[in-house]
């Protein structure tokens, strides 16, 4: 039986800038994306950086993603479905014995334009959920079918743990949405900047998105 306890919380909206000109990261530094980043990314970076505490021994990394939305597809851009963030793996698998208090993940969905409403919604657990077995992967969109969940307008920045269990919304109006994530953990940063922004397109059979 594995037990996810989920515990996101709103920080504050961040003020829009142009995000077309924002370049993707994989988990680098805070300081290179401070370096190579858009103005849009900086601004967004300083915000997290009045609630980031990074302990002795932890990383703080930062993962963003330029995508444009279709209508009808979720906006997902690595996991699609229910999924967590920050376990540690051993081989392919999650090893849920490795939770860490001290883990911690700071995300916005960042738009240029939320007055016109989000691209694409990220939706959260907000109540725990256990689940039978050591894989809970295969099971998780069954679980979650029914529970409360919570979304958030554009540009809000928020923060979860690794408990809280999410996924990528449909997308509700065609557009650009950037999404930003500084983690905290042991991971060592990957100091790599790609420019090319994704197109997002999505088979829905191929992802079970508890609908």
């Amino acid at each position: 039986m594995i037990t996810f306890a989920p515990n996101v919380t709103p920080l504050g909206v961040i003020e829009p800038l142009p995000i077309t000109s924002s370049p993707n990261f994989a988990g680098c530094s805070l300081a290179f994306a401070k370096a190579h980043g858009s103005p849009a990314q900086r601004r967004i970076l300083a915000a997290v950086e009045r609630w980031l505490d990074v302990p002795k021994g932890y990383t703080a990394t930062v993962t963003s993603k330029l995508a444009r939305g279709h209508g009808g597809a979720p906006m997902t851009l690595a996991k699609p479905g229910w999924h967590w963030d920050g376990f540690e793996h051993v081989g392919a698998r999650p090893d849920f014995d490795s939770w860490d208090p001290k883990v911690k993940h700071f995300v916005v969905n960042f738009h240029a334009d939320p007055e016109w409403g989000t691209v694409a919604p990220t939706e959260y657990a907000v109540q725990s959920i256990a689940i039978p077995g050591a894989d809970p992967y295969p099971e998780l969109a069954a679980a979650m079918r029914g529970q409360p969940t919570a979304e958030f307008e554009a540009n809000t920045l928020y923060a979860f743990d690794q408990q809280t269990v999410h996924r990528s919304g449909y997308v509700r109006r065609p557009g650009w949405r950037m999404f930003v994530r500084v983690s905290v953990s042991r991971r060592v940063p990957i100091e790599v900047v790609d420019t090319l922004p994704v197109q997002v397109y999505m088979d829905l059979a191929a992802a079970d998105h508890g609908r």
